[in-house]
């Protein structure tokens, strides 16, 4: 916070001047010292001479890091250009660059300022990329095989009947993944990130990933319902017609995740709570026992199995939510120590949640495959262990690169913060690919629970 305050400051008193004179600027979009009406859509800089393949431009608003896409140098080979994210707020912001020439030799940096008159209409747009497409994640639910536990499916054969073959397994899909994301990103705040409340980026991404959870979450659970009764989605969207989901354990672990789901606003609009001593349980226990409902997707599940399931599910979270507020928070720009304060304590968490999640799930392939792997279960099983294979070994690369390179420095740069973006983004883009295939996985029949007469 205080380097962003610092470059609005010397930005508003150097306004547009170059620190390095190799190259000149010419002109930009917005126009330096220009007051616009509302925030810009992208940032464009038109230089004299051309510019190189390597460049940053970056951009505070108030003091706060504002998320831009990657700087590109346009046909011209004189304008470099960069989407932003999401809207500017209100206020004078500063927009500063550092740019190479076609050697690839440095050719100068600077700084200019604009002004936003008014505040961004409403938009959350960095978190809506991320929740929903995914931005991102990672295998949620276990139930089937070697994966993540999904909460809700019916009874036996309805559940697998209709799977992920419609709308209640896109829906518990959506669910389990913004679950996920909910629950791990408050155990990274709480662990490595204490500073993390005081972004504004923080509160609008765990404010969008939890009205995104809200919201799958209601619709699975009225897809289960309508799953169960034999009837259409519409007729069950009404918490009156949930009745009978009383009558099964996925429907009740269905419920009770819808109602700790809404607890989770405890947290979410309140973001300090969860590093709170006097706090911090009450904040992290709603989305916490959310989570651990993910275990309870089939009724034939003993009580071994479904422990197995919650430590895989709670495993899950705390490494796939990490790593997605990593990927769209944490390291949406530059910034100071705190940031990498946080990869380094994700790094500690992530390595031994992503092995737990490994091997409960390894657990769980055993109890419902029983070694039988010639089945439409097995083969996908199979599948997910080539996945499971390459998520693991780039997550090894990933967190030696943390440990080799971040322990050396005492802030990120824009270029360290792309390539760790990059490489935990592939990470995370594999697991989304594992948790597709366990949606699949709970629409076929284990061998194991067709061997127990199930």
């Amino acid at each position: 916070m205080a380097i962003g305050l610092a470059i609005a400051l010397v930005g508003s008193l150097w306004a547009p001047t170059a620190l390095a004179a190799d190259n000149t600027l010419v002109s930009s979009t917005p126009g330096a010292g220009t007051t616009v009406d509302s925030s810009p859509t992208v940032v464009e800089l038109k230089f004299v001479q051309p510019l190189g393949p390597d460049n940053t431009l970056t951009m505070t608003c108030g003091g706060v890091i504002m998320p831009l896409a990657s700087a590109v140098v346009l046909a011209d080979q004189l304008t470099l250009s960069a989407s932003l994210v999401s809207a500017a707020p209100k206020g004078e912001c500063v927009v500063a660059w550092v740019i190479t020439d076609t050697n690839l030799q440095p050719a100068g940096s600077g700084s200019f300022t604009f002004t936003v008159a008014n505040d961004p209409v409403v938009t959350v747009a960095p978190e809506t990329t991320t929740i929903p497409a995914g931005d991102t994640a990672a295998p949620a639910t276990t139930a089937a095989a070697t994966s993540t536990p999904g909460a809700g499916g019916g009874t036996a054969t309805t559940e697998q009947e209709s799977g992920s073959n419609g709308p209640l397994g896109l829906f518990r899909l959506f669910s389990n993944l913004g679950l996920a994301v909910l629950f791990g990103s408050f155990v990274l705040i709480a662990i490595a990130w204490p500073e993390g409340v005081e972004y504004i980026l923080t509160v609008r991404f765990l404010r969008t990933t939890w009205m995104f959870t809200v919201a799958s979450t209601y619709l699975f659970v009225g897809a289960l319902a309508a799953n169960q009764a034999g009837t259409g989605i519409g007729s069950a969207l009404a918490p009156t017609g949930w009745g009978d989901l009383l009558d099964t354990t996925p429907g009740k672990a269905a419920l009770v995740r819808m109602v700790f789901v809404a607890a989770s606003a405890y947290a979410v609009m309140r973001p300090e709570r969860v590093i709170d001593p006097g706090t911090q349980l009450p904040a992290l226990l709603p989305p916490g026992i959310a989570v651990i409902t993910m275990a309870f997707s089939r009724s034939e599940f003993s009580l071994i199995e479904n422990a197995t399931g919650a430590v895989h599910a709670l495993a899950m979270a705390v490494w796939l939510g990490g790593l997605i507020l990593l990927t769209r928070v944490v390291l949406a720009g530059p910034g100071e120590e705190d940031l990498v304060h946080a990869v380094r304590g994700f790094a500690g968490i992530a390595t031994p949640a992503l092995w737990a999640t490994v091997v409960t799930g390894a657990i769980q392939l055993f109890q419902l495959d029983r070694g039988a792997l010639d089945t439409d279960h097995g083969l996908v099983v199979i599948v997910k262990a080539l996945f499971v294979s390459v998520m693991v070994f780039v997550g090894v690369a990933a967190r030696q690169f943390i440990s080799q390179r971040v322990s050396r420095v005492d802030s990120m740069t824009a270029p360290l913060a792309t390539r760790l973006r990059r490489a935990l983004g592939i990470e995370a883009l594999i697991g989304v690919l594992v948790l597709a295939l366990t949606s699949w996985l709970l629409a076929l029949t284990p061998p194991g629970l067709v061997a127990d007469g199930s």
